[in-house]
């Protein structure tokens, strides 16, 4: 039995599709034997060699992906050192609690506790279409707040209540799933829009709309969090756009410079695990 271990390979290799097969059977002839370290150099294999302090190159093969190459060398196997015995860990004795730490307990274990993993659709900035499992059900929301303004909260403490949030969305527009909706064949492939009654942020503040049967723990999320956002939601509003302005710039500089490709040294050496070796005494 045969395993791989790699350590420290920062960048992805990509090889064009006239290369893949040359380094498909490359791969392949590594693997025959045992297991395969590898470690990254960047570089020609000259300064591969000077890298890996002395080690010597047994082999080098080289495959061209146009733009740059990737050179694997196979080093010679260095003495690993042993693993360091473990010590047995000393004895943890028992603090008993303090009075107030038990009152910050008792407050913390009476809190209304729910994770949330809410997934938003953000229709033309106005408008969020909530889903999220809860209490054995799909439960799904209309929102006038925009709802990616929680996209950075990992966690929301009320007082009353804690919530954990795991958060996917993306953003489109009514015109567009309209649009959609007109060149769909079934009535499956419909995509909702937002509710003609619901109205805007602006006119009537947070407000939210139940577009399936709730329980009473998805109405309380629901009115925690647009409370929330009735206290917060200016600075959250400008919060928001500071970042959408920064993902922009962000974008626009790495058109502007573009990554230059580089040639890849991957040096390496193959060990047999423990199991092959096992194995192989019986």
């Amino acid at each position: 039995m045969f395993s791989f271990a790699v350590k420290a390979f920062p960048f992805p290799v990509s090889p064009c599709p006239a290369s893949m097969p040359a380094m498909k059977t490359f791969l392949r002839s590594l693997i025959t034997g045992g297991m395969i370290f590898l470690f990254p150099a960047l570089g020609s294999s000259q300064e591969s060699a000077e890298a890996v302090k002395g080690v010597r190159i047994l082999d080098t093969q080289e495959v061209d992906l146009g733009e740059r190459t990737i050179t694997y060398n196979r080093v010679e196997t260095p003495v690993l050192k042993p693993e360091p015995v473990k010590l047995a860990p000393a004895p943890v004795e028992e603090v008993p609690m303090s009075a107030q730490e038990e009152e910050e307990l008792r407050k913390w274990e009476a809190k209304f506790q729910c994770s949330l993993f809410l997934s938003v659709a953000v229709y033309d900035g106005a408008f969020s279409e909530l889903r999220w499992w809860g209490d054995g059900q799909e439960n799904v929301v209309w929102s006038n707040v925009n709802f990616l303004h929680f996209a950075p909260f990992a966690d929301l403490d009320t007082g009353e209540a804690y919530y954990s949030i795991l958060l996917w969305g993306w953003e489109t527009t009514a015109a567009d799933v309209r649009a959609m909706n007109a060149e769909a064949r079934t009535s499956e492939e419909l995509m909702p829009c937002p509710p003609a009654n619901l109205p805007l942020l602006a006119k009537a503040g947070p407000k939210w709309q139940a577009a399936s049967p709730l329980s009473e723990g998805a109405k309380r999320v629901m009115e925690d969090f647009h409370e929330y956002y009735r206290k917060n939601g200016s600075q959250m509003a400008v919060d928001y756009a500071k970042r959408v302005e920064e993902t922009s710039a962000r974008e626009e500089w790495a058109k502007a410079h573009p990554p230059v490709p580089q040639d890849t040294v991957i040096n390496y050496f193959p060990i047999r695990s423990v199991q092959a070796k096992s194995k192989a005494a019986k």
